[in-house]
């Protein structure tokens, strides 16, 4: 009895080693998935953050570069370096890109510098006569127009043949009429008049003739009034008032 007892415990116990055996392997083996699934994971996180940081350099890279374009162009501009400028929009860089403070674009700059060759080579290759900017947002005409020096009538007309809106207002809706007749600009507010510039247009219930009288320039003042004088309108009304008179 006692050995066939100990007969059968022998297969019994081969067994339960062998149980063993395969949870080991099967432990074993799950371990070195594990391990491999978790080396996998890490190899796959530092790929994707060295392409991010490749597309991030490249980005920044890419930014410093079209910054320094435009610090470039924007100098260039104002030193009034045409071949520099041609260089520089050759390589692909907009005649109406703004400067770094995203205010001030080439014919702005060119503007402010009175500089009318320099204008018309920006617009010949295709910059916008009527871009906004600056302060106020305004165009490079008002900017002229309001300066007044002896460069600038030669400016502002070189613009207005070029397409420039005589009458296009800042984000205030303030006309380059208005910054002429704002600082006694008489022979600009003449030029302007005679390129079509309303006179009737308002700032805050005030036309340019208004701003001009308030800063006591009788001059501007008193040829808007003959200008206005002169209107067909007005011409109308006075044939109609003198054929009154004479039926009368």
């Amino acid at each position: 009895m006692k050995s066939t007892r100990l007969g059968l415990a022998a297969p019994a116990a081969r067994l339960t080693r062998a149980g063993d055996f395969r949870r080991s392997v099967k432990k074993e083996n799950h371990s070195t998935m594990t391990r491999s699934g978790i080396t996998l994971l890490i190899l796959c996180s530092v790929a994707l953050i060295l392409n991010l940081y490749g597309r991030f350099s490249g980005e920044s890279d890419r930014v410093a570069r079209e910054r320094r374009d435009i610090q470039m162009l924007c100098d260039a501009t104002r030193a009034g370096d045409t071949n520099a400028v041609s260089q520089i929009l050759d390589s692909g860089v907009s005649p109406d890109v703004k400067s770094s403070s995203g205010r001030v674009r080439p014919i702005h700059i060119a503007a402010r510098c009175l500089d009318p060759d320099m204008a018309l080579f920006l617009i010949s290759r295709g910059a916008d006569p009527n871009a906004r900017g600056a302060k106020d947002d305004c165009t490079a005409l008002a900017i002229a127009a309001a300066l007044g020096k002896p460069l600038a009538l030669r400016f502002c007309a070189a613009l207005l043949d070029a397409g420039a809106d005589v009458n296009a207002p800042d984000t205030f809706g303030r006309t380059p009429l208005m910054y002429a007749a704002l600082n006694g600009n008489l022979d600009i507010v003449a030029l302007l008049i005679d390129n079509g510039a309303d006179i009737d247009l308002q700032y805050r219930h005030r036309t340019a003739r208004d701003m001009a009288l308030n800063r006591n320039h009788m001059n501007v003042v008193r040829f808007i009034d003959d200008r206005t004088e002169q209107r067909p309108n007005n011409l109308l009304n006075l044939t109609n008032d003198s054929r009154a008179a004479a039926d009368i």
